[in-house]
């Protein structure tokens, strides 16, 4: 038979130090603490190194473009469920496992990042329907604007005249 313990989520480091407890908790529960320590260390390692990357590439940048690249990434299919689980370590079935233990999946998290990024284009942009539908990997402005109406319940160029005239009222000063 195969025993196992489940632990929620913690952090083995914290603020740059050990906690020792949680270690403990950790290693208590496994068959080689001393293997199992080092392969912990070498993930908290892996994990700085990625965030020196992510830190010195929001630094070169600016973390609009950096998120914005990350952005462009999901909704173009680039970042497929392979490629996160093996960036985050794990097999795709249990990166798939876990976003639906938190209610969700990859393909809900790229809805909402397309729907997210339809709403800013539509609000702050100029850009035509079919530059937008392009620009969120939608196959024609058809289909962009049928999902659209899904989200914000009206057609893309209503909601945009709207909000246009919305926008034109908030800047215009109040009379004294």
């Amino acid at each position: 038979f195969e025993e196992g313990i489940i632990i929620p989520p913690l952090k083995i480091v914290e603020r740059g130090a050990v906690q020792e407890d949680v270690l403990r908790l950790i290693l208590n529960n496994v068959r080689l603490p001393e293997m199992n320590r080092a392969d912990l260390f070498a993930i908290v390692a892996g994990c700085r190194a990625g965030e020196k990357r992510v830190i010195g590439l929001c630094d070169r940048f600016g973390k609009d473009v950096y998120l914005a690249a990350l952005q462009a990434l999901l909704i173009t299919g680039a970042l497929r469920a392979g490629r996160v689980a093996a960036a985050l370590g794990t097999s795709e079935r249990s990166l798939r496992r876990q976003l639906r233990r938190r209610g969700t999946s990859l393909h809900a998290l790229t809805a909402d990042v397309r729907q997210h990024l339809a709403l800013h284009f539509m609000a702050n942009t100029r850009l035509s329907l079919l530059d937008i539908a392009d620009a969120l990997g939608y196959g024609d402005a058809t289909a962009f604007s049928r999902a659209f109406k899904g989200w914000a319940g009206c057609a893309p160029r209503k909601w945009r005249a709207l909000n246009a005239n919305e926008a034109r009222i908030k800047a215009t000063p109040a009379a004294p």
